[in-house]
């Protein structure tokens, strides 16, 4: 993974080309920003943002990976260097994932790690409700390493996330009072932070598939997560330990912090979205949090939680090659 920082283009009149060996970002036909590509580790074009062949050429031959995404962050497509030899880690995904046996076994670990991180953002908050459900928490860890089946431990996933939801009312203390959470709503989302949130979990999600991708893995071919198509089922499956852990954290400072306000959505399609300076201001807050550190168990030192995520693909990557048993960052 390049060590630079991610670039977003936003707007419907924003290109991206290349110039004397820098990558030049246009809106409206001015320059709005200049980077040479050591600068950066990715570039993801927002809605109708596009960059000409050139300047992807360039950045494939650096190894910079080119992801398109749709106006709710949703990832479209990845343009990549495959050069790479990924056949026998390819062979290794398919063959675990065929294995209902090892299938169990790697959900078992990306629920408990999903257990882990939700128990992590409630540890310390002083509130009754919080701590309630913090421990409600702790009772479903016996249960995960029992689970028989991908369908109970699918279950158990769905607890762990009911719970948490049920929390937000008390985690929840932005100083705008329409900013109102409601209940876990989606497709459409029924109000602001459901419409952050699903932002957020959106573009979490493609940086999870450009992660698998970079470890030799197929992203549509999942453990826990049931295969359809277009749908990133592995990628799905490494975003649960990171999902509460970073997009979570991340909505909340934004909404309490007043960063993120009620002016910053809009009504569509029967529920509430972003507006484009809402989705310019989550971008910052979620890039803000994944440049934070954790302790990672592969590193002898803090790595910001983008690297973690490249770094629980490239272990599960490693584990499946080696038929080794998969673990996902739990932080304690």
């Amino acid at each position: 993974m390049p060590a630079g920082l991610p670039l977003h283009v936003t707007g419907r009149h924003s290109f991206v080309r290349l110039q004397d060996g820098a990558i030049i970002v246009e809106r409206e036909g001015r320059e709005v920003e200049r980077l040479r590509l050591h600068e950066i580790s990715q570039v993801a074009l927002h809605g109708t943002a596009s960059a000409t062949g050139p300047a992807i050429r360039e950045l494939l031959t650096h190894g910079i990976p080119v992801l398109w995404r749709g106006e709710s962050g949703w990832l479209a497509g990845l343009t990549a260097d495959l050069s790479g030899r990924v056949s026998r880690t390819r062979r290794a995904h398919y063959a675990a994932a065929a294995d209902p046996v090892r299938c169990l076994e790697i959900g078992r670990g990306i629920v408990a790690a999903k257990l882990a991180n939700t128990r992590a953002l409630l540890r310390r908050r002083p509130e009754s409700q919080a701590r309630r459900t913090f421990m409600r928490l702790g009772t479903i860890v016996p249960a995960i390493a029992a689970a028989p089946s991908l369908a109970v431990l699918r279950g158990l996933e769905g607890s762990i996330a009911a719970l948490h939801f049920a929390a937000w009312p008390v985690l929840l203390k932005a100083p705008d009072p329409s900013l109102v959470f409601g209940g876990r709503s989606r497709r459409p989302p029924r109000d602001p932070p459901n419409a952050l949130l699903s932002y957020l979990y959106a573009v979490l999600a493609g940086e999870c598939t450009a992660a698998v991708l970079a470890a030799g893995l197929d992203p549509a071919v999942g453990f826990l997560h049931v295969e359809r198509p277009g749908r990133p089922a592995l990628a799905l499956d490494l975003l649960e330990p990171f999902r509460l852990a970073v997009a979570d954290s991340a909505a909340l400072f934004a909404l309490n912090s007043g960063e993120i306000t009620g002016e910053h959505f809009e009504s569509a399609d029967g529920g509430i979205r972003l507006g484009p300076l809402g989705r310019r201001r989550a971008l910052a807050v979620l890039e803000r949090r994944l440049g934070e550190p954790v302790r990672h168990p592969e590193t002898a030192s803090a790595v910001d939680w983008r690297r973690a995520i490249h770094l629980d693909a490239a272990r599960l990557a490693r584990g499946l090659r080696n038929g080794t048993p998969v673990a996902f960052l739990e932080q304690r």
